[in-house]
């Protein structure tokens, strides 16, 4: 049994109905590169439309991007006080990944699973044991919506920012020159403002 065109384009609900068969092949799609809906859509009642950009119609380069981010907020946080030292750090893309989640109070980034419970627990660039994880998180576990201590990076502009983490927890975990103090908001104009950190107090002698 024959189809006609008209038939068989049915399977292109993307086209237009006149378009010829020659066109047709020459425009065919497999079917992992066309759009599909979940429910149908009375297009005749939509006045415009609109798109998320990020990463969807704007690509950004990586690892430049993340790269530049990286460098603007360390430049940042040398301007409001943090030491010099900062400015040696290179940002390297192989370690941050999406979905860690930061504890502010040890300062660990965490993997864990969809219940909560840690599979990786990282004290900067320390991937720290079961004994180790269990003496600071008893049940290997957390709370996950405690948003006041536990951040969630999920998103891909946060891989600069987890590395960053990262950095700075090795860096002033291996200076005996500052102690921990106060927390402030220290990345106005970047893509997320309201980030905190903690301000490095020298010690006094």
């Amino acid at each position: 049994m024959t189809t006609s065109w008209s038939d068989r384009l049915q399977n292109y609900a993307d086209l237009p109905a006149n378009m010829d068969g020659l066109a047709m092949k020459k425009y065919r799609r497999e079917p992992y590169h066309r759009v599909f809906v979940n429910r149908s859509l009375a297009m005749e009642k939509i006045k415009c439309f609109g798109f998320d950009m990020d990463y969807t119609l704007a690509v950004y380069k990586s690892p430049e991007y993340e790269s530049l981010g990286f460098d603007l907020t360390v430049e940042r946080l040398v301007s409001i006080g943090y030491p010099q030292e900062l400015l040696s750090f290179v940002y390297d893309p192989a370690f941050p990944t999406r979905g860690l989640v930061f504890d502010t109070m040890y300062g660990n980034l965490l993997k864990v699973d969809a219940y909560g419970n840690i599979l990786v627990c990282v004290h900067g660039f320390n991937f720290l044991r079961g004994p180790e994880i269990r003496e600071l998180y008893p049940n290997k576990f957390i709370q996950r919506d405690d948003t006041e201590r536990f951040y969630i990076l999920n998103t891909l502009f946060n891989l600069p920012e987890t590395y960053l983490y990262a950095c700075l927890v090795d860096f002033f975990s291996n200076c005996d020159r500052y102690a921990r103090g106060r927390k402030l908001s220290c990345l106005p104009g970047h893509h997320k403002q309201g980030k905190t950190y903690p301000i490095p107090k020298a010690k006094s002698m």
